[in-house]
């Protein structure tokens, strides 16, 4: 009894080894998403959305940043894909998603929390 209870404590052992192993990889090789549009929202290049642009008074640097917006890789990379647009439209780049974390940025926040934000 003692022995089959040891075995099926080291097969459960290694089992969530395993799965670790594996969330970690995943973590640390994310895939690229395509992210659809939430609901309730209204996209820039639909009627409603350029309607909204036309009428709107707070659009003196909308150009400029929209030449250099680009929808974020992944998930939690908003505050990525915006700075990366902003960087870019102030001509300090050229920078891009996959660039803009780097070394000088890990002692700020680390790259790994980023992707799991």
């Amino acid at each position: 009894m003692a022995k089959t209870l040891l075995k099926i404590g080291g097969v459960a052992v290694l089992v969530l080894i395993a799965r670790v192993i594996f969330v970690g990889w995943q973590i640390s090789h994310p895939s690229e998403q395509n992210l659809v549009m939430p609901v309730g929202l209204v996209g820039m290049g639909t009627p409603e959305g350029q309607d909204r642009l036309a009428r709107s008074t707070a659009k003196a640097d909308y150009d400029n940043l929209h030449a250099h917006f680009k929808t974020q890789i992944y998930g939690s990379y908003c505050g990525v894909a915006s700075s990366v647009a902003a960087l870019n439209a102030l001509g300090l780049g050229p920078v891009d998603q996959k660039s803009f974390l780097s070394e000088k940025t890990e002692s700020i926040k680390a790259t790994r929390w980023v992707m799991l934000s």
